[in-house]
């Protein structure tokens, strides 16, 4: 992952690997930085971790309900927001810490890739 996105970007059209590459991410077997996870459109990558991790998709939307988030809002976030924080990390809902959070911000912050969009709402 050490290339600049836009190298992998490039790679990744021209052998169509990207649902290969979204099984490894989601199987655990590669571990993606953040700047490419933003800089590509996710396709089924998010739906994908989902259906694998739905217990932690169930409760965070458990907590969204108890907010009283809207169902758009929930969605993003459980499948979405989740997804993409515990791809970045690695890990699984009940996985993350504190460390996680304070790292998936900073590296948010500086990833070239990330929209003011993406900043705000991940």
């Amino acid at each position: 992952m050490a290339r600049p996105t836009s190298a992998r970007l490039a790679d990744l059209r021209r052998a169509g690997a990207w649902p290969f590459i979204c099984w490894c991410f989601v199987e655990g077997h590669l571990r993606p930085d953040l700047d490419l996870l933003v800089a590509k459109t996710p396709g089924g990558l998010y739906a994908t971790w989902a259906a694998r991790h739905p217990g932690d998709v169930a409760a965070v939307a458990e907590v969204a309900q108890r907010f009283g988030w809207s169902a758009n809002w929930t969605r993003d976030v459980s499948s979405g927001g989740l997804a993409l924080l515990c791809l970045w990390a690695g890990k699984t809902l009940a996985e993350l810490g504190d460390a996680d959070f304070a790292g998936f911000a900073a590296e948010l912050a500086a990833a070239p890739s990330a929209t003011a969009s993406a900043r705000g709402h991940n």
